[in-house]
């Protein structure tokens, strides 16, 4: 019976400051956290960086971002995470992206 029983799957996050950095000196601070439980939900709806992308993985990330100029901004992000259950996997990911829209 436990193998038909979906898993769950739920996000905690909490955003200081501006929520879309859009204007020159534009921050914001996020902080989460996630737990997705094996088969809870399509790979492909999952975050590719959170634990390699796939289910069964729980962790918890920090962030922020800052415009540089009208439509241009640098993001940062800490990820942790490991294993909901099986063998242990522990996978941490540093990302940092510049992004600028037109």
């Amino acid at each position: 019976f436990d193998a038909l029983v979906a898993g769950n799957a739920y996000m905690l996050q909490a955003t200081f400051g501006k929520p879309a950095p859009s204007a020159r000196g534009d921050w914001n601070v996020i902080a989460g956290y996630k737990r997705i439980e094996a088969d809870s939900m399509p790979d492909g709806y999952n975050d590719p960086t959170f634990h390699g992308g796939g289910t069964n993985g729980r962790g918890y990330y920090f962030g922020g971002s800052y415009a540089v100029d009208k439509n241009a901004w640098f993001t940062g992000r800490w990820i942790s995470t490991r294993e909901v259950t099986g063998p242990r996997l522990s996978i941490d990911t540093l990302q940092l992206d510049f992004n600028a829209k037109f």
